[in-house]
């Protein structure tokens, strides 16, 4: 099925080593209809050699370089949807592979679902490259219809997920740039399509995942905290009776705590009158406080 295209959009820091695998294992689907766009976030390193070099020596499908100022992944994602001219746009870091015959088997899913505008996507799963692991945890149903909020917030799904999107429905999209802030999580463009969209979501491995020491992942919770004012933004959109009419009681329960414990962090209390004009429960509120109040003091205690 190769009449589906897709942009694959790197966003990169200080990770030559590992573009040339990354590299590899794009060319090793063996599937043409591809643009692989490089975000280079401000880079130290030989990373443009590294480019230059696989370019030199490239035929086959277009290969597209872009240096930045760094900024942070967020503002390398910007640059990248802007760039992106395929059907389906994929998030691919520097640290990951493509499981082989990923596209094609996502083409294959794909061609039943592309005429139907309520679909935003395909989501599947993906492994650690360590351990071999499936990373979090599996769809409750084999091959479900779901937004990426219910997916967390009322099935408790947890873990990174490798996700194709319309490209068309994406790509006007843009992560707020705050001065300061250099963390502001991918979700608050994803959950923004959960508004009218869905996706086929498959308990299926696409994606091999090597999460490196200084990587996002495994300092999560410090960048979270040390970018506050950002990561804030997360729970505050998601403190939305939109998306709040997608979670569970556990799962609201769950975003309030953690509206409240990043606000605690960060420097936005002028939001508290947003959530009241939002006609919020008052139950909702009152636990988020207590809770989130409790996270924010273990925070104070704990992270460094």
């Amino acid at each position: 099925m190769n009449d589906v295209s897709y942009s694959i959009v790197t966003p990169t820091y200080n990770r030559a080593h590992l573009l040339t695998r990354l590299y590899e294992s794009i060319c090793a689907q063996k599937y043409i209809n591809i643009e692989w766009i490089i975000v280079d976030d401000g880079s130290q390193d030989n990373t443009k050699e590294v480019i230059d070099a696989i370019m030199s020596n490239h035929t086959g499908f277009p290969i597209k370089y872009f240096y930045k100022d760094n900024g942070g992944k967020h503002t390398a994602l910007n640059t990248g949807f802007s760039k992106s001219t395929n059907e389906m746009l994929l998030i691919l870091d520097s640290d990951d592979e493509l499981t082989a015959n990923t596209l094609s088997r996502v083409s294959e899913l794909w061609f039943d679902l592309k005429d139907n505008a309520s679909i935003a996507g395909i989501i599947g799963l993906c492994r650690d490259a360590e351990t071999n692991d499936l990373i979090g945890t599996k769809f409750p149903k084999e091959n479900m219809f779901s937004t990426i909020t219910k997916n967390m917030f009322y099935f408790n799904r947890r873990g990174d997920t490798c996700d194709f999107i319309r490209t068309e429905y994406i790509k006007e999209y843009r992560f707020p740039e705050l001065e300061g802030q250099r963390f502001i999580p991918e979700s608050i463009v994803t959950y923004d399509l959960d508004k009218q969209y869905q996706y086929l979501c498959v308990n299926e491995v696409f994606e091999v995942k090597e999460y490196q020491k200084e990587g996002i992942t495994k300092n999560f919770t410090r960048l979270a905290i040390n970018n506050a004012n950002g990561y804030f933004l997360r729970f505050e959109h998601l403190m939305h009776n939109c998306f709040l009419n997608q979670m569970s009681t556990k799962g609201k329960i769950t975003v309030s705590a953690n509206y409240y414990r990043y606000l605690w962090h960060s420097e936005n209390a002028f939001s508290l009158k947003k959530l009241l004009d939002n006609k919020i429960n008052p139950f909702l509120i009152l636990s988020g406080v207590v809770i989130g109040s409790v996270y924010y003091l273990k925070d104070k205690m704990t992270v460094k």
